[in-house]
């Protein structure tokens, strides 16, 4: 993608933040002015010639991408994509999808395997570099490259698939996904031939991955490619079989899930979390992390469906939130992520502030993190409890392992917090 593209992104991006938008479009008069200067293209003009796809033939290819960040699947993205208007530009991405063409250097291309090697928020992530792998390289069936084609369609809402390209007529392998409707400056330059149709919470599930200079901290892969067909799944499958929901509530069917009734969601998220928890106790720590997270996600599209939650709901809705936080952080300890696990335990207590495991994990997390003083300070507030009796839920492995531990912590901290956080 240009790089003016991405500067003129980012000032529209801020103007639309900041409420100063002065038509429905988001162009201002300075806007207007450059793109005049350097594309020699009126914005406004050019966006009444714009065109929708119309209505898409039973027929049209549905394509699928499966997202790893990094040791984690994700879940799977659908797109439509609209070959009655763009043939070229479908059989090609087509084709690469299936890894079933050679380009131009005799090479098979194909986006498994490839990175999204660039993430932008408020804007568009892009990847499908099946050269070089790293945003510098194109190919595609017809040669390197090849034109534009089709009607112009407007960059007016999250989840359009187009082809990047540094210019007119230079399109070739690497793609783009919007993931806000405020991209109408790439009208006229890039060429809009499909939209996320399922998925989109995989989008932003990529969208929010740390970046510097736009280039992602984690491998974020196509892990998978293909054809989609009617049955298949969204997500992971569950080789149980019991979990057949999608990793995001917005892609589950009424058919499959009342996600208004507090009893069904409550229920299909303790069935999501049993699925972590097995994969917990064979120390698959990643994947029962991702289903705690799932479970999560279905628990707060209730919430959101629902808006205000009565006095009964709310307990409810905490009572089944709580052990799919915890289970996290258990998660996070395990895997050595101390910052992320304290977060869990954040949330655990900002609900329950005397819950004794979010006590008791975040203290492990800060003895992770050599942050002995403050996981003195949990061992402080467990051992207070202790009189209550209410910490009883955690098997300590001693009796006295809290007393113990703390006087032993003052001499020799490592010792003492070791034998103490030592379990989950």
């Amino acid at each position: 993608m240009l790089s003016d593209d991405i500067d003129c992104a980012r000032r529209m991006t801020a103007k639309t933040m900041h409420g100063l938008v002065v038509n429905p479009f988001g162009w201002t008069p300075m806007e207007i002015r450059y793109c005049q200067r350097e594309f020699n293209m009126n914005p406004m003009s050019e966006l009444q010639n714009m065109e929708s796809p119309g209505p898409v033939g039973a027929d049209s290819p549905h394509v699928f991408l499966d997202i790893r960040i990094g040791d984690e699947l994700v879940g799977r993205v659908v797109f439509e994509l609209w070959e009655h208007l763009f043939p070229s530009t479908v059989a090609n991405f087509v084709a690469i999808v299936k890894g079933s063409a050679r380009g131009s250097s005799g090479k098979l291309l194909s986006y498994r395997g490839t990175r999204i090697h660039k993430v932008i928020p408020n804007f568009a992530i892009q990847g499908g570099d099946a050269v070089n792998n790293d945003g510098t390289g194109s190919d595609s069936i017809f040669g390197r490259f090849f034109p534009n084609e089709g009607p112009w369609i407007p960059h007016d809402e999250p989840g359009l698939l187009g082809m990047a390209s540094n210019g007119p007529n230079t399109n070739g392998c690497q793609f783009y996904i919007t993931t806000v409707p405020g991209c109408e400056h790439l009208n006229g330059q890039h060429t809009v031939f499909g939209k996320v149709i399922m998925g989109m919470g995989v989008i932003r599930e990529v969208e929010v991955v740390s970046t510097h200079s736009d280039v992602p901290d984690e491998d974020i892969v196509i892990e998978n490619c293909g054809i989609f067909q009617v049955g298949m799944l969204l997500g992971p499958e569950d080789p149980t079989g019991e979990d057949r929901y999608p990793p995001f509530p917005e892609d589950c069917p009424t058919s499959l899930l009342n996600q208004r009734s507090l009893q069904d969601v409550t229920a299909a998220a303790t069935l999501i979390r049993n699925v972590g928890n097995n994969y917990y106790k064979k120390k698959q720590y990643v994947n029962a992390h991702s289903r705690y997270k799932k479970a999560q996600r279905y628990l707060n599209k209730y919430q959101e469906l629902a808006g205000e939650l009565t006095a009964y709901e709310d307990a409810e809705f905490t009572k089944a939130i709580l052990p799919n936080v915890l289970n996290s952080a258990a998660c996070k300890i395990k895997l050595k992520e101390y910052d992320q696990a304290l977060e869990a335990c954040n949330e655990v207590l900002d609900l329950a502030p005397s819950n004794a495991k979010g006590l008791y994990r975040r203290g492990q997390a800060y003895h992770g993190k050599g942050d002995y003083d403050r996981a003195i300070s949990f061992v402080e507030r467990l051992d207070a409890r202790k009189q209550t009796g209410s910490y009883r839920c955690i098997d300590f492995g001693r009796t006295e392992s809290l007393s113990w531990g703390k006087s032993n912590l003052l001499r020799k901290r490592d010792t003492g917090l070791q034998e103490i956080f030592c379990r989950t």
